[in-house]
């Protein structure tokens, strides 16, 4: 590079020179004919031109140079991005695979979903049906679990037994509405898709019975739900089938 540089300076330094000698004779000979100036004027005229097409020449070399230069950092640039942005996917999924973990394998947690998921559940929404003077059909809200808890005069020896499945059934919703939030802030396919490859049947069958509980309501009809994001989970699972 250096050698090419050097040949380059002195190719720049005989054109200058050769440039300045057709400039000059004329004025060194006096007695030059008429002719030899106009030759010598055409001559000159001619390395004016031809130096002026070299300077465009390197000029547009240079430019050349200089956009490959530019084309080349914005490639380095595009795949320093790209690096970082599989650095931040690689730190956004392994928060996610934590997170997971940390729900998923409490035992509390399992102990949850076990008994939402078993007949101990459907009992106690009977009880609380029955203690309320409601419709066998009747759907229950999780406030209801309160008013039956809160009761005075309330000596019933279920009643600390109703008051455990209350909380397990508000842990379970707190857990998954942590995991509905975390999907949505990754706001990545992959994370949301493993999230319903590894846990979909499981949040479909919960918030089917869940989801009428922790419904508030007024007059038995939806108007709000207490865990959007749980909500929002068992609806990619719903529609993933």
């Amino acid at each position: 590079m250096k050698k090419i540089k050097s040949i380059g300076l002195i190719l720049f330094f005989i054109i200058i020179l050769l440039w300045f000698v057709f400039g000059i004779i004329p004025f060194l000979e006096p007695d030059i004919s008429v002719k030899t100036i106009n030759l010598l004027s055409v001559s000159f005229s001619a390395a004016t031109a031809l130096f002026t097409g070299i300077a465009f020449v390197v000029a547009f070399g240079a430019l050349l140079k200089q956009h490959e230069s530019i084309a080349n950092q914005q490639k380095n640039l595009e795949v320093q991005q790209e690096n970082l942005v599989k650095q931040t996917n690689l730190t956004v999924f392994s928060v996610f695979i934590d997170s997971m973990k940390i729900v998923t394998n409490s035992k509390s947690f399992k102990q949850c979903q076990d008994y939402i998921l078993s007949d101990n559940f459907l009992n106690d929404k009977e009880y609380i049906i029955e203690k309320l003077k409601k419709p066998k059909d009747y759907e229950i809200t999780l406030e209801e679990y309160s008013i039956v808890l809160d009761a005075p005069n309330n000596n019933d020896k279920r009643i600390e037994e109703l008051r455990e499945s209350r909380d397990k059934i508000k842990t379970f919703c707190m857990r998954m509405e942590f995991m509905g939030i975390i999907v949505s802030r990754l706001n990545e396919k992959t994370a949301e898709n493993l999230m319903i490859d590894l846990y979909g049947h499981t949040i479909k069958k919960t918030y089917k019975r869940l989801g009428p509980i922790i419904t508030k309501n007024e007059d038995n009809k939806s108007s709000k739900n207490m865990y959007p994001n749980y909500m929002h989970l068992f609806d990619l699972a719903k529609n993933r089938g």
